[in-house]
């Protein structure tokens, strides 16, 4: 019973109970059934061994069994797991409606190790850890495939992404230390041309604004002297006839509403030239 005494090592080396093991001296089987925590809920593991196939044996089974108008979306999910995730064995729905992960070794010629067990036992649990929402989803909710499968699609998308964290390390994986440091320094200056040529862009900005400032400026010192002169010669007539000295009124209102917008166009200007002088900052 060479098998039958490797899966015996395997649990104490787990720590487990030997009491259930459960030996056919004749049959040439063994049958170990315990309960393991994964995901917090109590899956149930069973390991049996063949020494005629010679053959050790994994099922992994959720605790809860998936509700029978729920079996064609649960099917499609595990063929989807099956076929696109890299994983031992395979996912199925059991006899009694659990969803099982089997898998199994041929020990032909093999020596016995229990760390072939232990690959098998956490590779199981690693594909309950992974999918553990999407199977009792599938299993026991209205989420149909077809929404979980969209879901898997978008992760999917986003893993591959030309900048993401495994495409990156995919692409840096085989280059030495000394090509890394260079190829960083050719990022950094990249990004230190760019933003030269950002600040270069906002200069001139800022340049197009002062001229522009300048002419508005010029244009008021004009308009406030022809303003005083304009004043000086209303001083200076002494007698105008009633209807010149309404139109020269007039005239010096309209002066004085202009040179109030040129100086309200002014202060615009400013306001929006300390903005970009701010966010340079």
């Amino acid at each position: 019973m060479r098998l039958a005494k490797l899966v015996e090592k395997y649990i104490a080396e787990q720590e487990w109970n030997k009491e259930q093991i459960q030996v056919d001296v004749n049959a040439g089987t063994a049958k170990f059934g315990t309960n393991i925590t994964i995901s917090n809920q109590s899956f149930h593991l069973m390991v049996e061994s063949n020494e005629e196939r010679e053959l050790l044996l994994f099922n992994l089974s959720t605790p809860f069994s998936v509700i029978e108008s729920k079996l064609p979306d649960a099917f499609l999910l595990l063929n989807y797991l099956n076929d696109q995730k890299i994983y031992r064995g395979r996912l199925i729905v059991n006899e009694n409606g659990n969803i099982s992960f089997k898998d199994s070794i041929d020990m032909q010629n093999i020596e016995g190790n229990i760390v072939l067990i232990d690959t098998i036992l956490q590779s199981g649990i690693r594909v309950f850890d992974d999918n553990m929402d999407a199977i009792a989803s599938v299993a026991l909710t209205r989420k149909t495939y077809k929404a979980i499968r969209k879901k898997y699609d978008k992760e999917v998308a986003i893993e591959n992404h030309p900048y993401s964290a495994k495409s990156i390390q995919t692409l840096t994986g085989d280059i030495a230390g000394e090509d890394i440091m260079a190829l960083c320094f050719i990022v950094m200056m990249e990004a230190s041309k760019s933003a030269k040529d950002d600040l270069k862009t906002i200069m001139d900005g800022i340049k197009k604004i002062n001229k522009t400032k300048d002419g508005w400026r010029k244009m008021q010192e004009q308009c406030k002297v022809a303003f005083v002169e304009l004043k000086s010669d209303l001083d200076d007539c002494s007698e105008l006839s009633e209807s010149e000295g309404l139109r020269l009124q007039m005239a010096m209102d309209r002066m004085s509403k202009m040179m109030q917008a040129l100086s309200n166009i002014e202060k615009k200007i400013s306001e929006s030239d300390s903005t970009i002088i701010n966010n340079l900052k």
